[in-house]
C-alpha cells in the first residue's frame, strides 16, 4: 500500500494523492494466485457527533483484477502513473477518469 500522486485527469493533467493497495489471494498449490489493485481517495465526511476522528473515509477511483500477485506498489517517473509488480512483470499504468486503469508499459524481469 502507497500513497501517490497520480494523474486524475487526461486532459488537465492536474494530479491527487490518492492510496494505491495492491492484494494478493493465493488459494492452495493447485489454483493459480490472484490478486487486485485499489485506487482509493481519502475524502471528507460530516463526522458522527462526538467522534471527530471519523471524519474521513476511502472512496474507491479505480479496481482491476489482475492474473497473479501484486507484490509492490510504486509510482515511476514525473507523468503521475502508477507501476505494479505482478509476478516476473512490471506494469505500469495510468489512471482513467472513467475509474479504469489503463496499461501504458511492462517489462519482463528476469528472477535468478
Amino acid at each position: 500500500m502507497r500513497t501517490l500522486d497520480l494523474e486524475v485527469s487526461e486532459k488537465t493533467h492536474a494530479r491527487k494523492q490518492l492510496v494505491a493497495v495492491g492484494t494478493a489471494l493465493i488459494r492452495g498449490e493447485d489454483l493459480p494466485t490472484k490478486g487486485a489493485i485499489y485506487v482509493f481517495d481519502v475524502i471528507d465526511v460530516v463526522p458522527e457527533p462526538g467522534k471527530p476522528e471519523t471524519g474521513k473515509k476511502l472512496k474507491l477511483v479505480a479496481k482491476e483484477e489482475v492474473k497473479g500477485a501484486v507484490t509492490a506498489v510504486s509510482g515511476i517517473g514525473t507523468q503521475g502513473l502508477l507501476i505494479i509488480a505482478q509476478g516476473q512483470k512490471l506494469m505500469g499504468r495510468g489512471l482513467k477518469e472513467d475509474g479504469s486503469l489503463l496499461p501504458v508499459a511492462f517489462l519482463d524481469v528476469q528472477c535468478t
